[in-house]
């Protein structure tokens, strides 16, 4: 029996593709890949616009930061640190400087 990520490489949306000639537009002829050519390798649909999702990377609910609050301060440190280096620029490079 053909597994079913096989068998939707060729379905699509529309319910097949079918090519003049067996040819796609660039000329070339079809290796019947799709999206879902790393299906064995990462366990899922993953093309070149979506990246790989992981669970354990996301917060259950997405109410929650899952960096925690040493990531969450971790963070603020370095907002700030980017933005008083921006400022330090400004003031040395103005007239207030002089």
């Amino acid at each position: 029996m053909t597994p079913l990520w096989k068998w939707m490489i060729f379905a699509g949306t529309g319910g097949g593709m079918n090519l003049r000639d067996g040819l796609d537009a660039s000329g070339r002829k079809p290796k019947g890949k799709g999206v879902y050519q790393y299906t064995d390798k990462y366990g899922a649909n993953v093309d070149g616009y979506s990246p790989i999702y992981s669970p354990d990377e996301w917060s259950p609910s997405g109410d929650v930061y899952v960096g925690g609050t040493v990531g969450l301060a971790i963070w603020a440190v370095t907002l700030a640190g980017i933005l008083a280096g921006g400022a330090l620029l400004v003031y040395s490079t103005s007239a207030l400087s002089q």
